[in-house]
């Protein structure tokens, strides 16, 4: 929501922004805080525990097994006269590895996407959710080891009570440009409109992934059967059997979530949700 709005009054002419007093004062603190709360969501996204990895092993895994899925979503859309879904995964091993680290990610969630949706007509052809779970594994380790853009000045990681004032200040700021922005109800009647629009609508492309995450023991194993639970939020859902999980449409803001297993510690861990920025997370439990 922050960079939704900070994108529209960028282009509202400065005429219009005139008209309301402090108004200019307070989008320039808006901006600044926005740009502050960019960063720490980059600098979120590193995974700090960190393990060596081999990227490149990683895409011919990935590409590899790509291929072993696609060839027999091939063969059922060829059966079956579906030329939608025979092109949607026609990918060779060869043409996964010669695309780009992130259009092989998105060629391989499309591989998953659609066997998904149609693995109960998949098992004469040999896939199994198991297997479908292990595509999964090798998109994540993948997405995981790739680069992350880095804020290009030095920053300090903000604490978790740092970035809640953050947040709040944000949001306070916009209540004021409201209050001024309901001045101009009768005299700038389409800026009033495009600008409440945007503050009550969902925002744009609000299916965006917002944060990702693996469960894993001390061992470095992947965990299943875990119950991740925000009471902010109101969630509570089981990680997939491979570990990973998955958030999306969530208001910006920082939140904490537990993760529960019946014989290991609840651990809680604070994730930073911020629109265009996507949050990964690699969570510990440990046995009791």
């Amino acid at each position: 929501m922050f960079l939704v709005m900070q994108d529209y009054l960028r282009e509202v002419p400065p005429t219009i922004i005139g008209t309301m007093p402090n108004f200019s004062d307070y989008f320039t603190t808006f901006e600044e805080k926005v740009a502050y709360l960019y960063d720490q969501a980059e600098l979120q996204r590193v995974n700090n525990r960190g393990y060596a990895v081999d990227k490149s092993l990683l895409k011919e895994d990935l590409s590899i097994y790509g291929e072993f899925i696609a060839a027999k979503v091939m063969a059922f859309a060829n059966n079956t006269s579906n030329s939608v879904l025979f092109d949607k995964v026609n990918y060779s091993r060869s043409k996964l590895l010669y695309l780009a680290d992130t259009a092989l990610v998105t060629a391989a969630t499309i591989i998953y996407e659609q066997t998904a949706d149609n693995l109960s007509l998949l098992t004469t052809y040999g896939i199994t959710s198991d297997e479908l779970d292990d595509l999964q594994r090798k998109i994540d380790d993948f997405s995981l080891a790739l680069p992350k853009p880095r804020a290009n000045i030095s920053i300090k990681r903000a604490s978790t009570t740092e970035l809640k004032v953050v947040f709040t200040l944000c949001d306070e700021l916009l209540k004021s440009m409201d209050l001024l922005s309901n001045t101009l109800q009768l005299t700038e009647n389409m800026y009033y409109e495009n600008y409440f629009n945007r503050r009550h609508t969902e925002r744009p492309g609000y299916r965006r992934l917002l944060a990702k995450g693996i469960v894993k023991n001390v061992l470095g194993e992947r965990m299943g059967n875990v119950w991740m639970v925000c009471t902010a939020l109101g969630i509570k859902k089981r990680v997939r059997s491979s570990g990973g999980f998955y958030l999306k449409n969530i208001p910006d803001g920082t939140y904490q979530f537990e993760f529960r297993r019946i014989g290991f510690v609840t651990t809680v861990v604070t994730i930073n949700i911020f629109y265009s920025v996507t949050a990964e997370v690699e969570v510990v439990m440990v046995a009791v």
